[in-house]
């Protein structure tokens, strides 16, 4: 068996966070280098990667082989979370590299397997306050978030499990800006706030600013918008305030 380094830091980022993690599966593995990277360096026993599309299943059972580890990591090719089972005994369930509208169907999809898992590691690629709401809302609390650039995009991994009564919702606010601001910066990064995360709201700020020009620039003012912008005037204050 050989070893193998992650290349891209999206990826790295998720595997520092998966601790104990001795059994994983990995959904969208597209050419299975994480799972080839956890349980090569020893990080997972092992793994089963899964995809929905023949071609890079097909890839991944060829890197697989290449790193001798065809006996460690299985490979299924289907939907989500639709090819696992509880009998398959894992320890965490990674979803990365998609956008979070699709991570949360993913989820939706297999509910009662999603909220058997220990644990889950989530990287949405876009509609990141979306999953989040969506997370919040069934039931899902979010233990850890972390941040990383990788060339010119700061990527969000997000590491949760189920929890009917976790703190996220007892303590939601009641002002739907606020929980809107919430949604968008998520609990955690805002009160640990270190450089990373700081990256993370450089990335919200500059898109804040987008957006509130996009709501300048436009003639409507129906009560949406007007939520819209108080919302996003809002959070500018709040990212120039954790940025310092």
């Amino acid at each position: 068996m050989k070893k193998t380094e992650l290349k891209n830091k999206r990826l790295q980022m998720i595997a520092d966070s998966m601790t104990d993690c001795k059994k994983f599966a990995d959904i969208g593995t597209d050419h299975a280098w994480l799972p080839i990277y956890m349980v090569s360096n020893g990080f997972s026993e092992r793994a089963i990667a899964c995809d929905i599309r023949k071609g890079p299943i097909s890839v991944a059972r060829k890197n697989i082989s290449e790193y001798g580890l065809a006996g460690l990591i299985e490979t299924r090719l289907g939907s989500g979370l639709s090819v696992l089972s509880t009998r398959d005994a894992l320890d965490a369930v990674v979803i990365a590299g998609m956008g979070g509208m699709l991570i949360a169907e993913i989820i939706d999809c297999d509910k009662e397997l999603a909220q058997s898992l220990p644990r889950m590691y989530l990287q949405p690629n876009t509609c990141e306050p979306e999953l989040r709401e969506y997370l919040f809302k069934n039931g899902y609390e979010i233990v850890d978030e972390q941040a990383q650039q990788d060339g010119r995009h700061t990527y969000l991994m997000i590491k949760c499990h189920y929890n009917p009564f976790p703190k996220q919702i007892t303590n939601s606010p009641d002002d739907s800006v606020e929980k809107q601001i919430r949604f968008i910066l998520g609990d955690i990064m805002p009160v640990r706030r270190n450089n990373r995360d700081k990256l993370y709201f450089a990335k919200l700020k500059t898109k804040t600013e987008r957006i509130l020009a996009g709501l300048d620039s436009s003639e409507k003012t129906n009560e949406e918008r007007i939520l819209r912008r108080e919302v996003y005037e809002r959070l500018a204050v709040r990212l120039d305030e954790l940025m310092k």
